[in-house]
């Protein structure tokens, strides 16, 4: 299919952007085009608390940033053929940004080539041109606000720890893409209303969804690319220097270990892409911004010990991708709802997990081949936003340190034998500082 669509489409067109910017509202509209197949015109809608909209935006970064967010979302339609020539027609990039995309396509669509059986080099997969005219100057070196921090906020355990670590420290400004009953229900238990959230409306244009349904090429999307521009388009219409993201040590575990290739379904939330983006927003759009993941220096049992002292959100968390789509429900079938419960478990009382999940997973036995992926057991890691294998194991040993085993633990313990190792693991995981981040000084968890 891969070579076929490509032998038939062999050229996407990213024709145009266009925005609007009305008082806290800035609507945003871009034009794509599959030659011989389809146009599409996905949008964005930004809108900010009015108090915080600042009276000295630059429109040239504005402009810049818009265009960038248009790349990442050009990557959902791309992939429908996966054409090989990408021909930017709105816009004049340098042989460096031109490099820059190339590589974001190639690893950022790692898990999509490796679920389609795509085989080909990075120089093969895709070759991005531009066109266009440059469109505006950028003026750098301005003074943005230091004492805010926009934190974009999913639902979950991770961005709870950075909401309430922030707490009394900075003034804080969440920032939400397509806000649900949970992310909701966090917000309102940390203590603000709507009215102090940024709120984008990212809505996908529907004749996507149609050759989806008709077999064309689909798959994992680095979304937090997505996230990563479209905040900065919030920092600079706030005026706001800092930029929060709650993307932990674990995110640069690779889901499948190749020697050639990087295949992680947390690419766009790993170190590489977070040095990446930031290398270049600072050469291309502005140095003046300060994006980085609060929580990089920790691991995902770190972040777990954390969050449950954060007990006011334990009804109201959710992490599962699955459930989302369902209301906000924890759907206990996927590798995300055990995953969550197995990084608690030597943290949070059994009953209470059971409370909050609804069901206890690891009665369940058909969760054992999922729970064989998770601590590394199977061939490959689940596809999911997960923790290292070796913390999975770690929390198990814990967690077995005072606790009997039972349900598919019984049958982890037939296969794994002595947890020993793992127990001495832990130790080291829930002490551990990884240096490599750009937490600002001042921020920094202590090691």
């Amino acid at each position: 299919m891969f070579d076929s669509f490509r032998q038939h489409y062999t050229s996407f067109f990213y024709r145009n952007y266009k925005y609007v910017i009305h008082n806290n509202i800035v609507d945003v509209a871009y034009d794509f085009e599959i030659s011989g197949l389809e146009f599409f015109s996905p949008r964005l809608k930004f809108i900010l608390p009015n108090h915080l909209v600042s009276r000295n935006y630059d429109i040239g970064v504005i402009d810049k940033i818009v265009f960038c967010l248009g790349m990442t979302e050009a990557i959902s339609y791309w992939k429908s053929t996966c054409s090989k020539d990408l021909i930017v027609s709105c816009n004049k990039l340098t042989t460096n940004e031109l490099n820059w995309w190339n590589e974001l396509y190639y690893y950022g669509l790692g898990e999509f080539r490796h679920v389609n059986g795509i085989d080909v080099s990075k120089d093969d997969f895709i070759n991005i041109s531009s066109k266009g005219e440059k469109r505006f100057p950028i003026n750098n070196h301005r003074q943005l606000n230091s004492d805010r921090v926009i934190i974009p906020i999913g639902g979950g355990k991770d961005s709870v720890v950075t909401l309430e670590s922030f707490k009394g420290k900075k003034e804080i400004i969440p920032f939400v893409i397509n806000i649900n009953k949970v992310i909701n229900g966090c917000i309102s238990v940390f203590g603000l209303s709507l009215d102090q959230v940024i709120k984008v409306e990212r809505i996908i244009d529907n004749r996507l969804l149609k050759l989806n349904d008709n077999g064309f090429l689909n798959g994992h999307t680095p979304f937090s690319a997505i996230v990563a521009f479209s905040t900065l388009l919030a920092a600079e219409m706030t005026g706001t220097k800092y930029i929060a993201l709650s993307n932990e040590a674990s995110a640069n575990e690779s889901t499948v270990v190749s020697e050639n290739d990087i295949i992680n379904h947390q690419y766009s939330k790993s170190f590489k892409f977070e040095t990446d983006f930031r290398n270049y927003y600072e050469a291309n759009i502005s140095k003046d911004f300060w994006y980085f993941s609060y929580l990089r220096s920790l691991t995902e049992l770190q972040i777990a010990e954390k969050f449950s002292q954060c007990l006011p959100y334990f009804e109201v968390f959710r992490s599962c991708n699955v459930g989302s789509k369902s209301g906000g429900i924890w759907c206990c079938k996927c590798s995300k709802c055990l995953f969550v419960f197995l990084i608690l478990l030597p943290f949070v009382d059994r009953k209470l997990l059971i409370d909050i999940f609804g069901y206890d997973m690891l009665i369940d036995q058909d969760m054992l081949p999922i729970l064989y992926q998770l601590t590394g057991y199977a061939q490959e890691k689940p596809f999911e936003c997960v923790g290292t294998t070796a913390e999975c194991r770690a929390a198990i040993a814990k967690y077995l340190q005072t606790n009997e085993p039972y349900g598919i633990l019984i049958d982890y313990i037939h296969l794994v034998g002595d947890v020993s190792v793992d127990l001495i693991a832990f130790d080291d995981i829930i002490t551990s500082y990884n240096i490599n981040n750009f937490i600002p000084e001042e921020m920094k968890w202590k090691e």
